[in-house]
């Protein structure tokens, strides 16, 4: 029997992706640093999701949600942590559909976007944009379009095995890249820049850092030139997506926000998918008995069926 239960738990399935970051995403919303860290053991059990047209489930509110998310679980979150260098957020679920297997394999699915459920009074409004100051992980759903942009929210890595050996090999695997080639990240006193650049400009920063020398717009501007390159080729998308919350609350309680706000006028027209949903009054029995009255319809249903 032993051997059997061994050969059985070779035959699993694990991703590890993107979960969230104290950023603003494209969907106007996000949660604080302190919530972040507060709020993310919360998602370990809660379901990886699927659906129909790779999207979150529809509900009503944060308490209907709970309920109709399970209609599309194809996994379970088992695992989270948080990068303390890049301060993103990162899950690792076990898929345990076989369907869900095939499509995850086969790459249709490629991104990932966190669902959290709240209290009306964990909302903080700055500028038109929610920002989350308590919360509870709700799912991670596969998705064709991430509110935290292609860049970043994606499914990092894939693995096929045991258990152990697939943690093992999916720890490796980083939620972020802070220098990749194509994109590299600088790290300012208020701020963070990803910009378009090639292997001579970041070996630039690089040695500029060694010598000890302050990163700014300055010195980029200077490693630009020297590499015979623009400036100006900068990723706006994702400058906009890396706005951090507690510097927006800085610029809204000095009344200098202006240009935030003309920066997520663009984001409105953009049909990027996450969600919020904000929490009823039910109790738990009463989830748990509508849970188990959708459970009864849908053996009602096989049964008619058959």
């Amino acid at each position: 029997m032993s051997g059997l239960i061994k050969f059985e738990d070779q035959d699993k399935f694990f991703i590890k992706f993107f979960l969230l970051d104290a950023t603003l995403n494209l969907n106007k919303w996000g949660v604080t640093e302190k919530s972040l860290r507060d709020g993310l053991d919360s998602f370990i059990g809660k379901p990886f999701v699927l659906t129909a047209d790779y999207d979150h489930p529809s509900a009503k509110d944060g308490d209907d949600l709970m309920v109709q998310q399970e209609k599309y679980r194809v996994g379970n979150i088992i695992m989270v942590g948080l990068e303390e260098r890049s301060g993103k957020a990162y899950g690792v679920a076990e898929i345990t559909s076989k369907e869900a297997v095939d499509i995850l394999k086969g790459g249709d699915v490629n991104f990932v976007s966190p669902s959290i459920v709240f209290n009306n009074s964990d909302e903080v409004d700055i500028n038109g944009n929610a920002v989350i100051e308590s919360w509870e992980g709700a799912h991670v759903a596969g998705v064709a379009e991430p509110a935290y942009t292609i860049e970043k929210a994606q499914i990092k890595g894939k693995c096929s095995g045991d258990k152990e050996t697939c943690l093992n090999t999916l720890n490796k695997v980083e939620a972020s890249r802070s220098s990749c080639g194509k994109y590299t990240e600088v790290r300012m006193a208020d701020r963070r820049i990803i910009g378009k650049a090639s292997q001579c400009v970041e070996d630039c920063i690089r040695k500029k850092r060694e010598h000890g020398k302050e990163i700014n717009d300055q010195a980029l501007a200077i490693c630009y030139s020297e590499c015979g390159e623009a400036k100006g080729n900068i990723d706006q998308e994702s400058l906009e997506n890396i706005t951090k919350i507690d510097l927006l609350k800085k610029k809204k309680n000095a009344q200098d926000d202006s240009d935030v706000t003309s920066k997520n006028k663009k984001k409105i027209t953009m049909p990027k998918k996450a969600s919020i949903f904000v929490k009823s009054k039910k109790t738990k029995e009463q989830h748990l008995k509508e849970l188990e009255d959708y459970e009864l319809q849908m053996q009602s249903f096989s049964r008619k069926k058959g």
